[in-house]
């Protein structure tokens, strides 16, 4: 595994600890990526870093990049119609990973919040804003492709978050050809 606590990013985000949202596990990671505690140099604040290692095996690595690649495209074209999609402060490479940085979300899952809500209103509210979202970016054409409680973030005001770009897609005109081919 990769030496990175105390490396610093781009001479500005200081990597201070390796960190599991919520129920994701290390075993569930996509594209090898790993989450690390930031903060940034310049004003003190906290921010998540998406870490995708470089692999040396071509293959492995390919993949990893498309990854990388697609979830900063796809995040930032959400993030045009939705403003509650995170967005990505900065992004870079190094010789042996490349990275994401997003701003510290104080939070849950969608899962562990609606596990934790008080009453059935309560937690309807929230999964309300989640659907909601998934409704609105598929009016925009965008497909998330991983939608699970753990792609939910609930911030401490209970407004819902929607992460992990990596396998979203924009299907062409032919939806149901796209559809059918995500479901065989």
């Amino acid at each position: 595994e990769l030496a990175l606590k105390d490396r610093v990013l781009k001479n500005r985000w200081k990597l201070v600890h390796k960190f599991v949202l919520d129920e994701l596990s290390e075993d569930q990671r996509v594209g090898g990526a790993i989450f690390w505690r930031a903060i940034d140099e310049r004003t003190g604040l906290n921010f998540f870093v998406k870490i995708y290692p470089k692999f040396e095996d071509s293959e492995l690595d390919t993949e990893a990049r498309k990854l990388f690649i697609n979830e900063r495209k796809m995040a930032k074209k959400a993030r045009t119609h939705l403003p509650t999609v995170l967005q990505i402060v900065d992004s870079g490479e190094a010789d042996d990973l490349r990275f994401l940085v997003y701003p510290m979300i104080n939070g849950k899952s969608l899962g562990s919040r609606l596990l934790s809500a008080k009453t059935l209103l309560e937690g309807l509210t929230i999964y309300e804003q989640a659907l909601s979202m998934v409704a609105e970016i598929h009016r925009q054409n965008i497909i998330h492709n991983d939608l699970s409680p753990n792609n939910f973030l609930v911030d401490d005001t209970d407004e819902v978050r929607l992460i992990d770009w990596a396998n979203a897609l924009e299907p062409s005109d032919d939806v149901e050809t796209v559809m059918g081919s995500m479901v065989t």
